[in-house]
């Protein structure tokens, strides 16, 4: 396999141009950069602290500068809006700045794309597979950014049973783009691990292919998920589904100004988890606020050896997620708890309780 580095790690700014030009030349349709005709950029992943007098003076010469906030409390929702004078000006802060750090913490740029057919028509995205855990945002954009305008990109790296999964997603703003970037990275060695990379298929892509035979045999593995709080992100849902089996995307869906709109997407890789997680979490409170690990310990401690019990919580903001993890010291030991504290009560709030899936 031909090994190809991430970003600034292995190769200069003039070497990715060049390998640029290559590529360009054996592709029936060539990379060329281009501005974007928009003037405003999405910040997410935003520090609870920053305000808007850090983001312009981080950013520069900007139009205005809105920080989203809580319409009760006031306090930063974890995202803001950037306007630009000129949309040079908004690439310009796109291709430098994205994925830089503002006092201490990273955050991620998105171009707001003002064509919602353009933004939601996934025609552009890829998904990739078994990346190694050194890959984070900022080398995945250097070294996507090759093959055409990545609109945006996402690392997911998920720790079970000692060892890291890595997927990722890259949102380019042509289908062009993204099956020129497949072509090339697809059985690629990245930091010496086979990276699997493929379109992100669609629901209506994917019936629109089958046969009406075929679609009434066919299983789902995308679950749509309801009534979320504002603040649950894709690492939330992601870390909570997973206890049901490997999960390959997830996706909370938002308006025009990033905000979340209450429901969400998780597609399986297998169609079973998913019809598993449809009866098992439709309809399902989780733990109340004021659950700790103490109050899990205590509640399960009959039942085994408890090794470890966690509440899961944001790590920006300390605040309980609605879910955790017991670890007992035998199989035997984790089943009986299933059975008898699936449905008890906690705190006021009967609770959801299943083996987690190591993936």
């Amino acid at each position: 396999m031909t090994d190809i580095s991430l970003g600034p790690r292995g190769l200069t700014i003039e070497q990715q141009k060049e390998i640029a030009i290559i590529q360009s030349q054996a592709s029936n349709e060539p990379y060329k950069p281009k501005i974007t005709t928009q003037t405003s950029l999405y910040v997410g992943e935003l520090a609870p602290h920053i305000d808007e007098a850090m983001l312009k003076e981080h950013f520069g010469n900007v139009k205005s500068v809105q920080v989203c906030r809580d319409s009760v409390t006031n306090q930063s929702l974890g995202y803001a809006h950037i306007n630009f004078y000129t949309p040079q000006d908004c690439s310009a802060a796109f291709e430098n700045l994205n994925h830089s750090k503002i006092d201490g913490t990273t955050y991620r740029l998105m171009i707001s794309e003002r064509e919602t057919t353009k933004r939601v028509s996934g025609a552009g995205n890829i998904i990739l597979k078994n990346l190694h855990p050194n890959v984070d945002n900022k080398s995945l954009y250097d070294t996507f950014s090759r093959w055409g305008n990545v609109i945006s990109c996402r690392v997911f790296n998920k720790l079970t049973g000692g060892s890291v999964k890595g997927y990722g997603f890259v949102n380019y703003d042509t289908y062009a783009a993204a099956e020129r970037a497949i072509s090339f990275v697809n059985g690629k060695m990245l930091f010496g691990k086979e990276v699997h990379a493929s379109h992100q298929v669609l629901k209506n892509e994917k019936e629109s292919l089958l046969s009406h035979n075929d679609q009434q045999h066919c299983r789902f593995t995308n679950v749509y998920v309801k009534n979320l709080s504002s603040d649950v992100t894709e690492d939330d849902l992601g870390e909570l589904f997973s206890t049901i089996g490997p999960v390959s995307s997830v996706l909370v869906q938002r308006d025009d100004q990033h905000k979340p709109k209450g429901f969400g997407f998780v597609n399986f890789e297998l169609p079973e988890d998913a019809e598993r997680a449809v009866n098992e979490l439709h309809d399902k409170d989780f733990f109340a606020e004021d659950v700790t690990d103490e109050i899990l310990i205590n509640n399960f401690l009959p039942y085994g050896t408890i090794t470890s019990a966690k509440i899961m919580k944001d790590e920006s903001t300390g605040a309980p997620k609605g879910f955790g993890f017991v670890c007992f010291s035998s199989s035997d030991e984790a089943n009986r708890a299933v059975a008898e504290m699936n449905g008890r009560f906690i705190s006021s709030k009967p609770i959801y309780v299943a083996l987690a899936q190591l993936l």
